[in-house]
């Protein structure tokens, strides 16, 4: 029936974030670990761009701090 398709995709995903966040059995402790998983990976997310960032500055101004030479 459609109700049992739903249900079946349903556990199939769980199932794939239980694989993910290595939780336990219950669906609530798969959520709740999904859910921190996901609050990790933003925190990773927002480090790397203000890495980027620091990197970009760095190169802007050792480019800047250059004098440039032109030759005729």
């Amino acid at each position: 029936s459609r109700e049992r398709k739903k249900a079946a995709a349903l556990q199939e995903k769980l199932q794939l974030l239980r694989s993910l966040t290595h939780s336990h059995l219950s669906n609530t402790s798969i959520i709740m670990d999904a859910s921190k998983y996901i609050k990790e990976l933003k925190q990773k997310v927002v480090m790397l761009n203000q890495e980027i960032a620091c990197a970009a500055q760095d190169s802007r101004s050792r480019q800047t701090s250059y004098p440039t030479v032109r030759m005729n």
